[in-house]
């Protein structure tokens, strides 16, 4: 329920395989590290979330959907073994995105990227065999991609950095 507190902490639901769905009330900030790794959950609203710690969500096999427009700082692996994410994408509040963050999903078939502020690697979705699309709206690209269909960069992404790979299309700024 709604309290006053504003963190759900370290490890709180880690292990729980047979919670699939979580209300999070509105005055939660912060989930912290493995806070519900390893879970039956398949979607998850964080609403007013604004911090994912390191893992807060790996292992979420069933993880299919999540929805997190206030989150500023992603921690490192968060999405490790959320092996039935298909895709995601990053809010326009995003600062922070730790390293590994994707590694290594095989479901995972687009990333999109919204915030200004944000720095997205190649690295982060290493692993990714069926990744096909890579959309930057805001922020910077930079890193290696295997086999990427497509790669957009919008009009408000502030940097392309050495980008590498194998990569079939590329879209700048709504030309080819």
């Amino acid at each position: 329920e709604k309290g006053n507190y504003d963190t759900i902490g370290m490890m709180t639901f880690s292990g729980c395989t047979s919670l699939t769905s979580i209300d999070i009330p509105d005055n939660i900030k912060s989930i912290g590290s493995w806070a519900f790794a390893d879970t039956g959950i398949s979607k998850i609203d964080l609403k007013q979330v604004e911090i994912l710690d390191e893992g807060a969500l790996s292992y979420c096999k069933r993880l299919t959907s999540i929805k997190m427009d206030n989150v500023r700082k992603i921690g490192q692996g968060e999405f490790i073994g959320c092996d039935s994410l298909k895709e995601i994408v990053f809010p326009a509040k995003l600062k922070e995105l730790g390293s590994d963050i994707l590694w290594n999903l095989p479901s995972l078939e687009k990333v999109t990227v919204t915030g200004s502020e944000t720095v997205f690697s190649g690295s982060m979705v290493e692993g990714c065999s069926n990744l096909k699309i890579v959309d930057i709206q805001a922020g910077k690209v930079q890193g290696g991609f295997d086999n990427l269909e497509l790669l957009t960069v919008k009009t408000d992404a502030s940097e392309v950095g050495s980008v590498r790979g194998s990569i079939k299309r590329v879209v700048v700024n709504a030309g080819s």
